[in-house]
């Protein structure tokens, strides 16, 4: 008997397939275009761009590997719970184990295989100069272990989930998690202890250390050669945590696939009812029962009452507060580094990255939620049924937009608010002003909101096109989110990049640089891609909406494939 059949099945499956080949050789041509660019656009010799270069591709291989989980493991047992597929395997006498390890083997290998076709070019520095053999190698293992725990992760909480959303949604905040949550403990253990507590003084450094991050920027600060032994331990700790995923999916999987166990909120919402009543041994009295109950009735009524449409998709309250939880936890971070750091955590610098990360956290739950449920109407044919009502495609439509406007409106004018705020007291109290970051946290403010609306139009025509929620959301995240970004920060690097000039001196020639484009301000470039930005999105406005208003009920009728 093979000790592992579900592995040698999926590798078998997983080798036929052609998307598993164009991957592969679609990673290297992309580290190759990222890696030229590079090169072109800085003017000094190559000896001396090689660590700069080796840099930026580990960076960027990083943030990659780190983010695989989301991608690739975050919904593959969670799928199975929603097929009702998962308890035929237990039939068998397959262990949680085999189960885990076949999931593992048969959605990472795409992701392995695109991180395998990458490391050869971070070894083109060595060639260059500045980078040794012993940084490659330390380097290629720290991203091997980050993408090992970012899978593990996945599985884990697609063990504990199971709807689509929740398995994407837990494994992104596990991720940023396991990234944010050291170094914030570390920073709030320096300010308890002070520099006289020796003992809690060491604790921070080692919860610090448990940090993919944290360990790769120790490998690029040439740390690891220095001290080979923390290195080793800190990486043999982050591997263990991988395991101790793997293993804790084992053990759910054999029971997740029950009704009501494995539900990822069931704990939140007994912690919910929990606290909601006054004492645990003094339960509520029934008219105190009834009073909740006709609160969701009439929650319910006020939601049919406007659209049904609006009822059919946003008549459940928890995943309206899904947002207001993740807008707490930026909160509670946002608190925790202001303690810390008072003075630096309200310059304009400090908020510009902090409105970056928050925005993109938006966007794309915007992205992932607003195609989620016309895609799965479609896919179970339920949409023909409601265009069968005396419901007009417009109300339909309408309805579908009204409730993502409903979970989205309210955390997103907070956002826009407190950055607003944030960008007056650092104007007001003069806390390192800089007019170049106070014009990109304007543009990011305005951006976010052209953006949700550019995505919810988007979303909703994708989720008519496609039957999976999945590739509907990643159809506006690239078109809305990543591709502009990849026009323009290549363009951006171009125009302020220099460019090498001859002149001459006794009669010898000798080579200096200027800018390309001089006078070239950072102010004018984050306007203009305002302005393109906005055009952009409001062609993708106008047509997304053309195509809805024409083919709306010909595509909701069809029952297979996508459009």
């Amino acid at each position: 008997m093979v000790p592992l059949p579900i592995v040698e099945r999926e590798l078998r499956v997983a080798s036929r397939k052609r998307g598993t080949y164009i991957l592969r050789c679609s990673s290297v041509l992309l580290a190759g275009i990222v890696s030229g660019w590079f090169l072109l656009s800085q003017d000094v010799q190559w000896q001396q761009s090689g660590g700069e270069l080796f840099t930026q591709v580990a960076w960027v291989a990083f943030w990659a590997a780190l983010s695989a989980g989301v991608f690739t493991t975050a919904d593959c047992l969670s799928s199975e719970k929603r097929q009702g597929t998962l308890g035929l395997l237990f039939l068998t006498n397959l262990r949680g184990y085999q189960v885990v390890l076949g999931k593992l083997a048969a959605t990472s290998l795409n992701a392995i295989y695109a991180l395998v076709a990458v490391l050869p070019m971070l070894a083109l520095p060595l060639l260059m100069g500045g980078v040794t053999f012993l940084d490659v190698v330390n380097v290629s293992a720290v991203l091997g272990v980050t993408l090992f725990v970012s899978l593990s992760v996945g599985l884990l909480v697609s063990a504990l989930s199971t709807s689509e959303f929740e398995a994407i949604l837990g494994t992104i905040l596990t991720v940023v998690g396991l990234c944010v949550l050291p170094q914030l403990l570390a920073s709030l253990i320096e300010v308890v202890a002070g520099p006289r507590s020796t003992s809690l003084l060491i604790t921070r450094d080692i919860i610090q250390a448990i940090n993919p991050y944290v360990l790769l920027k120790l490998v690029l600060a040439k740390h690891a050669q220095a001290s080979p032994g923390p290195f080793l331990s800190v990486f043999l700790l982050i591997a263990f945590m991988g395991v101790a995923a793997l293993w804790l999916a084992s053990m759910i999987v054999r029971r997740s696939f029950r009704d009501g166990y494995g539900d990822l909120t069931e704990p939140l919402q007994k912690l919910w009812r929990r606290c909601r009543s006054p004492l645990r041994h003094n339960p509520a009295p029934p008219s105190a029962r009834r009073s909740v109950s006709e609160t969701f009735q009439a929650y319910r009524r006020d939601l049919l009452d406007l659209n049904p449409m609006l009822w059919l998709v946003n008549r459940e309250p928890l995943r309206v507060k899904y947002l207001w939880f993740i807008v707490g936890v930026f909160l509670l971070v946002w608190l925790v580094g202001f303690l810390c750091a008072p003075r630096l955590w309200l310059h304009w610098e400090t908020t510009l990255y902090f409105a970056f990360f928050l925005n993109g956290s938006l966007k794309l739950l915007l992205a992932a939620e607003a195609p989620r449920q016309l895609a799965e109407d479609r896919k179970s044919g339920s949409l023909e049924l409601i265009l069968s009502t005396p419901l007009a495609e417009q109300d339909v439509i309408s309805g579908y937009g009204q409730a993502i406007q409903r979970q989205f409106a309210k955390p997103i004018i907070i956002v826009v608010l407190a950055e607003l705020l944030l960008l007056w007291v650092g104007y007001k109290y003069q806390y390192k002003a800089d007019r170049t970051s106070a014009v990109a946290i304007l543009v990011a403010i305005v951006l976010l909101v052209s953006d949700a609306v550019t995505l919810t139009t988007i979303g909703v025509w994708n989720g008519l096109r496609s039957q999976f929620p999945s590739r509907a959301a990643w159809r506006g995240i690239f078109w809305i989110i990543i591709f502009p970004w990849l026009i323009a920060y290549p363009l951006a690097l171009w125009l302020t990049s220099y460019e090498r000039t001859p002149f001459y001196y006794g009669g010898h020639t000798y080579y200096g640089s200027r800018p390309r484009f001089h006078g070239l301000k950072a102010e004018s470039l984050w306007w203009f891609w305002l302005f393109a930005m906005l055009a952009y999105n409001l062609s993708w406005n106008s047509v997304a909406k053309q195509r809805l208003a024409d083919s709306f009920r010909k595509l909701a009728s069809e029952s297979h494939g996508s459009a």
